[in-house]
């Protein structure tokens, strides 16, 4: 039975005041021709942000100063893949991929709409420009203008906490990177040490293991463990080869990022984990993480970037007095502690954001 002030649709049943509209009756589309960036030698210090419709959504900063769009605000629709980002600050694009998308009437909300596009089944598989063809003709409902411009600012306020959030967490980054540039690399000294630091290479100081399929493996009736894979995702295990602090790299990639572990776990043949190190295993983390750019001149292979044994033996390391590597270990785990926790409270928002406007964008809960 249909309740009272609803409808029945193709799409189901809905408020009797909203309507089914074609997504190509209500946007038109502009090709980006006019806007693409000229140069990718990107720099923070640059103002005009280069952008793609996918995830990474902000490419990098631009001095380029012809051919910025201004005409805002739009959707940026990836015509290959459907991703689309809201923009509604002067960019310039990178690809020629994108479509521009703009409102065709004023008496929609393009935030509006944007937020039911992301919410769309489609499955953009082949290699092919979309909207034209498809995407165009999605059909998606729409609330009446009044309601459109309440859930337009209840979205406002809800990405105005969520940005705010973000740039503190980038402001705790950034401070963070600050703080490991000058601690591990001597510049900055706490008082009361004033002993040398050492050079010594990695290969001298710890043991760099590699998982092998031929070694016996450890299990335990029910266990679940890490296991860290050439690439260096982490997926689980029912058996472990290691017991220990650890440091993992993936062999294999193109950032070669390391983790952290404690704890049992099994590895990739051609992953690596450095063990037993005689220095504070914290400290040994930070410096590798601060200077990875060695692994990335170290690795080997046009296509897929690997690295190999030498590259871990022949990594050098700066290391100050053991209650001094503690020291520095002790205020950069603080520092990761507290942008952990501000981005569990920025992924708490986004799910919080997206379980309410699944309700107001699916008639669940109405606002006048």
């Amino acid at each position: 039975m249909i309740p009272k002030c609803y409808k029945h649709t193709e799409l189901g049943i809905l408020p009797s005041d909203w309507q089914v509209v074609r997504l190509g009756d209500i946007l038109e589309y502009e090709q980006p021709t006019k806007y693409l960036v000229s140069s990718t030698k990107y720099d923070n210090s640059y103002t005009t942000p280069v952008l793609t419709a996918g995830k990474t959504f902000i490419l990098g900063y631009t001095d380029e100063m012809e051919g910025i769009y201004t005409n805002l605000p739009i959707i940026l629709f990836d015509d290959f893949t459907t991703a689309s980002q809201y923009v509604d600050f002067p960019f310039k694009v990178k690809s020629s991929a994108c479509k521009i998308l703009k409102l065709k009437k004023k008496e929609f909300s393009l935030r509006v709409v944007f937020e039911i596009m992301q919410r769309l089944d489609f499955v953009a598989d082949d290699h092919k420009r979309y909207w034209i063809s498809e995407y165009q003709n999605q059909e998606i409902f729409l609330p009446n203008a009044k309601e459109q411009e309440r859930i337009a600012e209840i979205l406002s306020t809800w990405d105005t906490q969520i940005r705010n959030l973000q740039s503190l967490i980038t402001e705790k980054q950034n401070l963070k990177k600050g703080l490991a540039q000058t601690l591990l690399s001597a510049k900055t000294r706490f008082k009361g040490f004033s002993e040398e630091w050492q050079v010594v290479r990695l290969g001298e100081i710890a043991e760099i293991k590699t998982g092998n399929s031929n070694r016996e493996a450890s299990s335990e009736s029910g266990g679940a463990y890490t296991f860290f894979d050439r690439s260096q995702d982490v997926r689980t295990s029912d058996r472990y080869l290691f017991d220990c602090e650890a440091i993992i790299i993936g062999g294999e990639g193109s950032d070669f990022i390391p983790k952290y572990f404690e704890g049992k776990f099994d590895l990739h043949q051609r992953s690596y984990a450095i063990t037993k190190a005689k220095l504070n295993m914290k400290y040994l983390y930070y410096f590798i993480m601060q200077y990875r750019s060695f692994f990335l001149k170290m690795a080997v292979g046009s296509t897929v970037k690997s690295l190999r044994m030498n590259c871990f033996t022949e990594f050098p390391i700066l290391i100050p007095p053991l209650t001094e590597q503690e020291r520095i270990a002790e205020i950069l785990s603080e520092a990761d502690k507290q942008i952990t926790l501000l981005e569990q409270k920025l992924q708490s928002l986004k799910e919080q954001k997206r379980g309410l406007m699944q309700k107001l964008l699916n008639g669940k809960v109405r606002v006048k």
